[in-house]
């Protein structure tokens, strides 16, 4: 029965898959189909009808309907050992599934338990995401019971707290279910979709791994949506991640891939806007003060090279596995406007000085240079924090790469020897570099608490508000 059953068809799911494999490449002539009813997680069956008998294959409970008392003490035993049990049923009339079954007239021919096979990289991996404080929802179309034993020989912290989805049947009892709940069976695709969106209500970032059709709604509302490869064409299509080994235990490596770059363009973001502000704002102001510009074009190479080119290019290639906090944009701007706002206050004051010293432009044009110097290299000391030999290495050695550049080059790059009237202005604004950029920070950070502050204290429209 069974061989003629999955003789020659294609299988869409991977129960369908180990039958396939199991009965239809046995050998032997299977009997002529006349009809078929593909599988459907709707009724969680699909059925075949021959020249004399009709058969049916699926969910005990669905295909038994009232008459499961009958089969329970074979069925719940098989459940409890993480088994998933299907039911062959003769029936004497072909199956609709619009009508659905007469478990009346259903004869029952056999219980088919089929083995979830866990990976042996499976624990590691779910250990992995459960200490970067990940919980890990198994949301599955099969019994409950079932469902809950293969996750807890997967490794998933609270498998034993598991719900059949048949009983949640209002949005209050699934909002409630997703915060207590791991597991989660007899799932339908509507309410893969209502479990996405009741996590994303309590304040949670979502990510949904699916592979067939009825994963296609709840991938799309997914903050990310992960497909298999070897799944459903419709659930590559949506998801933002296709793992193209359909293999859950590449998701560290990903997740790892993810934190490197966002964390590292962080870095070496905040070190090009450093610059970019502190030039902006001193552009913005030449426009209305009259007042040479304090740098030549060669001297703000070797700025770019050494606090900027340089360390950025390391920054961003290095192994980064720290997890992602806070918003990027934000993230960056913090980083980068004491710096550059340092950049603005020390420099205007360098001009004040010359101006009432009456010092010459070539003098100007130094001590921008070096105390822009200071200043980058006092923002890369933060951007290195926390120091690792490579970090140490690299500050270090562009210290001493700007050094030999003054040293050597200080002459093509316009730098002239000071006097003791600039030495001295060098002195006491080197010895405010560090107190202003931290007092930068300080206030920069008051500034942003307390915006935030009036921000959640406005009014806000409710959503009928809105709406109408």
């Amino acid at each position: 029965m069974l061989h003629s059953i999955y003789a020659g068809t294609e299988p869409d799911n991977d129960t369908a898959r180990a039958m396939v494999q199991r009965f239809g490449k046995q050998n032997g002539t299977p009997w002529p189909r006349q009809s078929v009813v593909p599988f459907n997680s709707a009724y969680k069956w699909s059925a075949a009808t021959f020249a004399e008998d009709s058969f049916v294959v699926g969910a005990p409970e669905f295909v038994a309907g009232a008459r499961y008392a009958e089969l329970a003490a074979q069925v719940e035993p098989l459940l409890e050992k993480g088994s998933r049990v299907l039911l062959l049923a003769r029936c004497d009339a072909e199956p609709d599934p619009k009508v659905g079954l007469d478990a009346d007239k259903l004869e029952f021919v056999a219980l088919l338990p089929v083995a979830n096979r866990i990976r042996p990289e499976a624990p590691e991996t779910f250990r992995y995401f459960a200490e970067q404080g990940v919980a890990v929802k198994v949301i599955s179309g099969d019994n409950p019971v079932a469902v809950s034993e293969v996750a807890r020989q997967a490794g998933i912290e609270g498998a034993e707290r598991y719900v059949d989805a048949a009983t949640l049947d209002t949005d209050e009892k699934v909002a409630e279910a997703v915060r207590t709940c791991t597991v989660f069976g007899r799932v339908t695709p509507a309410q893969k979709r209502k479990f996405v969106k009741a996590l994303q209500a309590d304040g949670h970032t979502v990510a949904m791994t699916g592979d067939g059709v009825n994963d296609v709604l709840a991938l799309k509302d997914a903050d990310c949506g992960i497909a298999m490869a070897s799944g459903a064409q419709a659930a590559s299509q949506v998801a933002q991640l296709v793992l193209l080994e359909s293999d859950f235990s590449g998701l560290p490596a990903v997740v790892a891939e993810g934190r490197r770059v966002i964390n590292n363009i962080q870095r070496s973001a905040s070190l090009f806007l450093v610059k970019n502000i502190f030039s902006f704002l001193l552009t913005f102001i030449s426009l209305f003060i009259t007042m040479p510009y304090p740098l030549q074009p060669l001297q703000l190479s070797l700025l770019s090279m050494v606090t900027i080119g340089i360390p950025s290019f390391i920054l961003a290639l290095e192994p980064n596995r720290e997890m992602v906090h806070g918003k990027f944009i934000q993230n960056v701007l913090r980083a980068a406007l004491p710096g550059g706002l340092s950049d603005l206050l020390l420099i205007l004051g360098i001009e004040a000085f010359v101006f009432a010293f009456e010092l010459p432009i070539g003098t100007l044009t130094t001590l921008t240079t070096l105390l822009l110097l200071a200043v980058g290299m006092a923002v890369l000391w933060d951007v290195c924090k926390p120091f690792t030999v490579t970090h140490g290495v690299l500050w270090g050695g562009m210290l001493i790469l700007a050094g030999a550049a003054i040293a050597l080059l200080g002459g093509f790059l316009g730098l002239e020897h000071l006097d003791m009237r600039g030495m001295l202005i060098l002195i006491v604004f080197l010895l405010l570099v560090v107190q202003t950029l931290h007092s930068m920070e300080r206030g920069l950070t008051a500034v942003g608490d307390a915006a935030t502050l009036v921000w959640k204290r406005l009014p806000r429209k409710s959503k009928a508000e809105e709406n109408y």
